[in-house]
C-alpha cells in the first residue's frame, strides 16, 4: 500500500505544478503581449467587426420596421376604402328607401287614404 501511495505522491508532485506553471506562463505572456502591434491589430479588427455586425443588425431592424409600417399603411388604406364604399352604399340605400316612402305616401294620398301620422311617428315605426 505504501508503494502505491509513494507512486501516487510522485505523480501528484509532477501533475499539480505543471498545469499551474502553464497557467502562470499564459497569464504572463498575455500581460506582456497586451501592447504588441499584433495584439492591437487583432483588437481593432474585433472592434471593427463588432461595429459592422451591430450596424447590420440595426439596418435589418430598420428595414423590418419600414416593411411593417408599409403593411400597416396599406391595411389602413384598404380599410378606409371599405368604409367609404359601405357609407356610399348606405347613403344610396337610404335615398332609395326615402324615394319609396315618398312614392308610397303619395300613392296612398292619391287613393284618398292619406296618412295622418307625422314624420316622427313614421320614423318611430320604422325603427321598431
Amino acid at each position: 500500500m505504501e508503494a502505491v501511495l509513494a507512486i501516487l505522491w510522485k505523480i501528484l508532485k509532477i501533475s499539480i505544478p505543471v498545469p499551474l506553471f502553464a497557467v502562470l506562463l499564459v497569464l504572463a505572456w498575455w500581460q506582456l503581449d497586451k501592447h504588441s502591434a499584433v495584439r492591437r491589430a487583432v483588437d481593432k479588427a474585433v472592434d471593427s467587426y463588432t461595429h459592422v455586425t451591430e450596424l447590420a443588425a440595426a439596418n435589418a431592424t430598420i428595414a423590418e420596421l419600414k416593411r411593417q409600417q408599409r403593411a400597416a399603411e396599406d391595411a389602413a388604406t384598404w380599410l378606409n376604402h371599405q368604409v367609404d364604399a359601405l357609407q356610399k352604399k348606405q347613403a344610396a340605400d337610404y335615398a332609395i328607401n326615402e324615394k319609396k316612402d315618398i312614392t308610397y305616401a303619395q300613392a296612398i294620398k292619391d287613393a284618398g287614404r292619406g296618412c295622418t301620422l307625422n314624420d316622427a311617428d313614421i320614423d318611430s315605426m320604422r325603427d321598431e
